[in-house]
């Protein structure tokens, strides 16, 4: 099962830029460093990836580049990573989907997060948006509850991945409805739909509105948590409909399971200082993340503290493993 997922070769570009023109003297360095991205990244991600592998190569002379391994919910990427080498030379850009919920809507998942891999540290949370079609006829959430209610049949919502589809289905169980939620590989062939009116609404991670609005593709009508960037007095909360749909997923690091401590700590380190940087702050507020307070300490008891958040709203979206 793991190198099946493997051989899905056009799921691998890579995406970022390694840096060689200067080496540090007297700076810990690792080897040439490889962090793997398991989505297909949005312009403003690309760009805050960009800046913050710039700043891990000045801290530690090492060559950095960014791999895309798209699919699965992240999980070709994770699983990637945790058969990698154990020397500190590849990362993962972890999400709460690589390290919780996936082994929750899947019933065979080809990496076990607690034993293949370790965690690094936070980076930010975003929230999901509803989002509908940039010339759809709905502007508001209400606009959007009230037709649905009125003929449910009429109205289909499409997922692509962990976060959107127990978004879809925590939609249907708190509007008390049961409209179809339709299944999609990708978020390109998502958001085709939607622009085609094959769906007429969907939940994305906040991280990747923005590029969509600048390229006026989508509507936002609600959102489920914070997402840096959204004016407020133009989208509602999804609380509005029930006050506990609330969702929120997050961006961390890992690395396989087996990586010296020291080398743990010292990303940590390099993970800490990239977050107080004033260039990497500058990227990351277009990407709809949301900085977190501290992106190393209790990073365990956080995982499993949301663990059972996402476990709790898995049941209440009747969402059985596939």
């Amino acid at each position: 099962m793991r190198w099946s997922l493997l051989s899905v070769l056009g799921v691998l570009s890579l995406a970022g830029h390694a840096w060689a023109d200067h080496i540090h003297p007297g700076k810990v360095q690792f080897p040439q460093v490889s962090v793997v991205a398991g989505t297909q990244l949005s312009q403003n991600l690309h760009d805050f990836a960009t800046v913050f592998s710039r700043f891990v190569h000045e801290k530690t002379g090492s060559n950095v580049q960014i791999m895309q391994m798209a699919g699965e919910s992240g999980m070709i990427g994770a699983d990637y990573v945790s058969q990698s080498a154990d020397d500190g030379s590849v990362f993962l850009f972890s999400t709460h989907s690589t390290q919780s919920v996936n082994s929750m809507l899947q019933k065979t998942v080809s990496y076990s997060p607690e034993q293949d891999l370790v965690n690094v540290g936070m980076i930010g949370t975003f929230g999901a948006a509803l989002v509908v079609p940039v010339d759809s006829p709905f502007r508001t959430f209400s606009q959007l509850l009230d037709a649905i209610r009125l003929n449910p049949p009429d109205y289909r919502i499409g997922y692509y991945n962990s976060t959107s589809q127990v978004a879809a289905g925590l939609f249907n169980y708190y509007a008390d409805v049961n409209i179809t939620v339709m299944p999609y590989k990708n978020r390109s062939l998502l958001l085709h739909e939607l622009a085609i009116n094959g769906i007429q609404f969907a939940f994305l991670d906040g991280a990747f509105v923005h590029d969509l609005l600048k390229e006026k593709k989508i509507r936002v009508l609600a959102i489920t948590g914070d997402i840096p960037g959204i004016d407020m007095n133009e989208v509602d909360l999804t609380a509005k409909l029930h006050p506990d749909f609330v969702l929120e997923g997050w961006l961390g690091m890992a690395a396989p399971r087996n990586v010296p401590g020291d080398v743990v700590s010292r990303m940590r380190s390099v993970l800490r200082g990239a977050l107080a940087d004033a260039r990497v702050k500058q990227a990351m507020q277009k990407t709809g993340l949301k900085p977190v307070d501290n992106v190393c300490l209790n990073i365990e008891k956080f995982i499993q503290h949301d663990t059972e958040r996402w476990r709790k709203r898995i049941m209440l979206a009747k969402i059985t493993p596939r």
